[in-house]
């Protein structure tokens, strides 16, 4: 299966993502992805698994590649727990939540000039920020 900013219509946790790419489920490798679908940054997630952490990081990292790629949702920090998934558009980055289907069709999205704009704003047009 080729991976595509279409793939996940929705988040999936790392069991799930590794089964929809037809793999069997691996604890290590849904330790890692989970660590940045939860939005967890590279300190933080390696502070929640320090024993093993070199054992999940590969995971983290493709994880963390496929976000920042458009490819997976994940759930940013502070914003209760709601997923987004941040697709490249051109100059500009357009943060979307779950059930986008395309511009025309859908109310669900922003845009910004980074992924982090694209993000803050797409909370501040659709939800409150959790401090």
């Amino acid at each position: 299966m080729t991976l595509d900013t279409f793939t996940f219509d929705r988040f999936y946790n790392g069991q799930e993502i590794q089964e929809k790419l037809g793999s069997k489920p691996l604890g290590k490798a849904a330790i890692g992805f989970n660590s940045a679908l939860r939005g967890l940054d590279w300190a933080a997630a390696g502070e929640e698994h320090p024993c093993d952490w070199r054992d999940y990081a590969g995971y983290y990292f493709q994880a963390e590649k496929w976000i920042q790629e458009g490819k997976l949702y994940f759930k940013p920090n502070g914003y209760n727990g709601i997923a987004v998934k941040v697709i490249k558009d051109g100059n500009t980055f357009c943060c979307v939540g779950e059930g986008f289907v395309n511009l025309q069709e859908s109310d669900n999205y922003s845009f910004g000039e980074t992924f982090e704009e694209s993000i803050k704003n797409y909370m501040e047009e659709h939800y409150e920020k959790n401090d």
